[in-house]
């Protein structure tokens, strides 16, 4: 190394005793006149660094310049290490994207039909005995002894599928028969009029409550409170209307519903097809199915009944939903470790490519703690812009199927910080002991090579 050389180390550095440990390092501690960096890259690469190192501390935002500059130094490099994070962080993102679609396409099926609901009915016993039909003191029962339930009620087919007829207008409907209680039981909603009343079923009157679809249907958008119209040869008056639930039906037909006390009136027996039990929550719904059973069984010895829900098709679907998920997850980590690897070996990679840069640095003032931190923020940059990638990417993909299959879709913020969490705790994780290697470089042998 020249004199000149020297000199203008000397002059770059702190100290006249940093600039001799530079100085020894070059010129392989006796021969001041030799200098194996003496190039113009180099020197142009010291003065570059001149203003930060004079200060002999590193802010913030120069580190985070240096590890911007150290990525952009090596754009093949940063970029594959991009992609092995996008991969995995895409994989995170796409298995809680999925399952976040999965629930909300399982609620819109939930919504589609009624209130989670227990129902009992009777069968023919197997031994030969006639069967005892389910009547309106069973209900009593029930209320009485059973745990766990919200609403309990009951309900009867009247007849099957019906036309429903008002003024040259049909529409097809089923008739059937409910308690007072139907509203709370099944969880419909009531939209317009009334639902019946102590007076209605005292007396038998011949009121019925139909669904909005058959509104819409007989009565072209204008109110049916009042009317009269014609089931299976009988006249009722709509004295309400509640909202339409098409369940699994592939073609819509609506609900016309009377009171038990109309149709034992018409049938001549005062007996109920089924009983309705909504319990306080879904997970009682076993234990309530249970106990129904056992309570009849008890209560007319030799008789069977049977309990079914609506809801048995749709926690099924859930459990499969969650095992698809966990497995994917599972994928979907083991993508973003391999990741992770990708960035630990660029990372060793680039401490080996920069020993010589790192000596200079360490001789000049920087501190281990300044070294570590600017390789950990290297893999924070890879890991964030591969991390936010991934998820713009899922987040349109879901935005396009929600619209697709009309599904409710917002943007979870929860689910978004999760994938880009994992991406940099991956990312710090894998950079954390090449970075450390890095900051324990010995100045002088680095700087010697």
């Amino acid at each position: 190394m020249s004199t000149s050389c020297v000199a203008g180390v000397v002059a770059i550095a702190p100290t006249q005793d940093i600039a001799f440990t530079v100085a020894k390092a070059f010129s392989g501690y006796n021969n001041l006149d030799l200098c194996v960096f003496a190039n113009d890259d180099f020197i142009s690469f010291i003065f570059y660094l001149l203003p930060i190192y004079l200060s002999m501390s590193l802010t913030p935002p120069d580190l985070i310049r240096f590890a911007y500059l150290s990525l952009k130094g090596n754009p093949v490099r940063s970029l594959l290490s991009t992609v092995g994070v996008f991969m995995g962080v895409l994989a995170v993102s796409a298995t809680l994207e999925a399952r976040n679609l999965g629930q909300a396409y399982l609620a819109k099926q939930l919504s589609q039909q009624d209130a989670p609901q227990i129902f009992v009915y009777s069968i023919r016993p197997s031994n030969g005995l006639e069967r005892i039909r389910l009547r309106p003191s069973d209900v009593s029962l029930l209320r009485q002894r059973l745990l766990g339930w919200q609403a309990i009620g009951a309900q009867r087919w009247v007849g099957g599928s019906e036309n429903v007829l008002f003024e040259g207008q049909e529409a097809p409907g089923f008739l059937i028969a409910v308690s007072p209680n139907h509203l709370e039981t099944s969880g419909r909603q009531l939209l317009s009029g009334r639902f019946f009343t102590p007076t209605d079923i005292e007396k038998y009157r011949a009121v019925v409550v139909i669904d909005a679809w058959l509104e819409n249907e007989l009565f072209a958008g204008e109110s049916a409170i009042g009317q009269q119209i014609h089931v299976a040869n009988n006249s009722y008056q709509v004295i309400g209307v509640i909202n339409f639930l098409n369940g699994n039906r592939e073609e819509p037909r609506g609900d016309v519903m009377m009171s038990l006390a109309m149709a034992t009136a018409i049938r001549g027996q005062d007996i109920v097809g089924r009983i309705n039990i909504r319990p306080r929550t879904i997970d009682e719904l076993e234990s309530i199915e249970e106990q129904a059973i056992h309570i009849l069984e008890q209560e007319h010895p030799g008789q069977r009944y049977i309990a079914r829900n609506n809801v048995d098709e749709i926690n099924r679907q859930r459990k499969t939903l969650r095992t698809v998920s966990l497995i994917l997850l599972g994928i979907g980590a083991i993508a973003l470790m391999v990741g992770g690897v990708g960035i630990a070996n660029i990372t060793i990679a680039s401490t080996m490519e920069r020993v010589s840069e790192i000596g200079l640095r360490r001789a000049i003032g920087a501190t281990r703690q300044e070294i570590l931190v600017q390789f950990i923020l290297e893999a924070v940059m890879i890991s964030s812009i591969g991390g936010m990638l991934a998820i713009a990417t899922t987040q349109s993909v879901a935005l396009v199927m929600a619209k697709t299959f009309d599904l409710p879709h917002s943007i979870n913020v929860t689910t978004s910080l999760m994938a880009l969490s994992s991406a940099v705790v991956v990312g710090v994780g894998s950079s954390f002991l090449p970075a450390m290697q890095a900051s324990r470089i010995d100045p002088v042998q680095a700087l010697r090579g």
